[in-house]
């Protein structure tokens, strides 16, 4: 996603689906937020998608009371 080897040195498949992860999702989003702009509608919808999903799961899987 961008956090050891740089989006520029990687392939352009690589690249692609990095962006579509939570990291390579949300480093777009709060460089654009400390500068001013609005985050990219793509990243928020990967966020609020992986959100979803992973409290789906969440819910589904963790209890409390064992």
């Amino acid at each position: 996603a961008g956090l050891w080897v740089p989006q520029q040195q990687m392939g352009h498949v690589l690249r692609t689906i990095s962006q579509y992860t939570p990291l390579g999702a949300a480093v777009p989003s709060i460089t654009n937020s400390d500068y001013g702009h609005w985050p990219g509608t793509t990243h928020l919808i990967v966020l609020a998608a992986y959100t979803v999903v992973l409290l789906r799961i969440a819910i589904r899987f963790f209890r409390w009371d064992r």
